[in-house]
């Protein structure tokens, strides 16, 4: 299936290329469904689960490494509270939009943290001994 790819114009290498994503993804859900199924052949035939296989593997988030749990929120949408970002991966469009306005910073979005103590713990507190 060799073309000749200097024969082809720009317009027909985009459509290329667009048809080959297009054939690549179908091919690699192809197999994944193939894989499913004979894991799930040889995990019948053993009589055993993938927890027995991959401890933990099915307690994470598809998609999240093993290991890491959900980051807790670090900025807000003052305009809907219920909105917030981590700080991690993409920034929301909520956010995005608002950083294009002039005079906008990121630290006007940050969540506040609880204030620590400092000091003594109260005397109700402390160890006796």
């Amino acid at each position: 299936m060799a073309a000749d790819l200097k024969q082809l114009s720009f317009d027909e290498l985009q459509m290329l290329i667009q048809q080959a994503r297009a054939q690549l993804g179908t091919a690699r859900n192809d197999g994944i469904q193939q894989a499913r199924k004979q894991i799930t052949a040889i995990l019948g035939h053993f009589d055993i689960t993938l927890e027995d296989v991959f401890p933990g593997v099915t307690k994470r988030q598809p998609g999240r490494p093993a290991g890491k749990g959900k980051m807790p929120p670090k900025y807000r949408n003052p305009a809907n509270p219920e909105e917030t970002w981590s700080g991690h991966a993409r920034k929301p469009g909520w956010l995005v939009d608002a950083l294009r306005k002039r005079g906008v910073t990121l630290d006007q979005f940050l969540i506040a943290a609880p204030a620590k103590r400092r000091g003594r713990p109260p005397k109700s507190l402390t160890p006796k001994g």
